[in-house]
């Protein structure tokens, strides 16, 4: 019901998620599936900000109950470390929660929340499992002392960053965006494996954690940006499964550079001016 009132009353992250839909699926769907996505992704996000304080209470109790294990995902559980990637897809809040309630805690990459009360209270519930967040800015250090630890490391790739804080411009869902180069400059310093994972509810609002395969493969040896650009690829292949459960209304390709398809940019995109990489 919340997520349903958000995506009538915010005509402009409405406007938003229709522009993205847009740049990703083009002609290839119709005006009504846009909005059906678009409605479905603000009611996927609204749960997961919802169930992320509901699981603070009886925590332990309500992952065994509504978390259910996929067995892609046993590696976290048996395999230390690991650098696992996911989006804004489903609830990763949660997904980390119940790593370190099955006994894999994570140092997972935070940003902080503007509130600073609502920032308090949800680090404190990523702790009480084990999971230990870290904050964007300086996050490398940490990660890396985390990983020659044995811990496995969580990292959101879709969010904005620029080249002047460690990101390249990798395509992403058909236009290049700048993304995190951390995945594949972890794996060069540590050589520690990369997983993708994603916690998706089904509609009775029960979670299921799954994984993709693990790489690189043995023998490989993959520069940081082309391992990035791997990544990337394969959260897109997730999102374009499951469009319904990612956070469309994220203004994802902010920047473009000077050579690129400037005109298939969404409306919110400004030239970005710190160099051509």
């Amino acid at each position: 019901m919340l997520g349903t009132v958000a995506w009538v009353f915010s005509p402009s992250l409405q406007r938003i998620c229709k522009a993205n839909l847009l740049v990703v699926f083009g002609d290839a769907i119709t005006p009504a599936r846009r909005r059906q996505i678009g409605r479905a992704s603000f009611q996927s996000f609204a749960l997961t900000m919802l169930d992320v304080f509901w699981f603070m209470r009886f925590t332990h109790r309500r992952l065994e109950r509504y978390v259910r294990v996929d067995d892609s995902f046993l590696p976290v559980f048996d395999r230390s470390p690991l650098i696992a990637f996911t989006g804004h897809l489903g609830n990763w809040e949660v997904m980390s929660m119940f790593s370190g309630f099955r006994g894999a805690p994570v140092t997972a990459v935070v940003k902080p929340l503007k509130n600073p009360v609502a920032d308090r209270l949800l680090n404190r519930l990523r702790q009480t499992t084990g999971s230990h967040p870290v904050p964007r800015r300086g996050a490398v250090r940490a990660l890396l002392r985390s990983l020659k630890a044995g811990r496995t490391v969580a990292l959101v790739i879709d969010q904005n960053t620029r080249p002047a804080e460690g990101g390249v411009f990798i395509p992403f869902l058909g236009l290049p965006a700048p993304v995190s180069n951390a995945p594949g400059m972890l794996w060069q310093r540590t050589r520690v494996p990369l997983l993708m994972v994603d916690c998706v509810a089904d509609r009775h609002g029960v979670y299921t954690v799954r994984a993709g395969d693990i790489f690189p493969l043995p023998g490989e040896e993959p520069s940081a940006e082309a391992l990035t650009a791997q990544v990337v690829h394969e959260l897109e292949t997730v999102i374009r499964a499951r469009p319904e459960h990612w956070l469309w209304s994220y203004k994802r390709w902010r920047y473009y550079r000077e050579n690129d398809p400037v005109e298939r940019y969404p409306f919110y995109a400004r030239p970005y001016k710190g160099g051509k990489r």
